[in-house]
């Protein structure tokens, strides 16, 4: 694992797996915070791009108008 973070592009490429886990992990939250107002895809976007903020954000939202 230390052999990888002294490469100069190995670190990189750790840092990258990294944000990308976070990213889906965010985005996984804020849709199931979104599905049963019926905005789970947004929830996703925003979770993803906003993290912690964008959960907030689509938990206050309304729930969408099915009809």
């Amino acid at each position: 694992m230390m052999h990888i973070l002294a490469q100069e592009d190995g670190g990189m490429a750790l840092q990258l797996v990294f944000s990308v886990i976070g990213i889906a992990i965010g985005a996984v939250v804020g849709y199931l915070i979104g599905k049963p107002r019926g905005r789970g895809p947004l929830g996703a976007v925003l979770g993803g791009i906003l993290g912690c903020l964008g959960w907030i954000i689509v938990a206050v939202l309304p729930r969408a108008d099915n009809s």
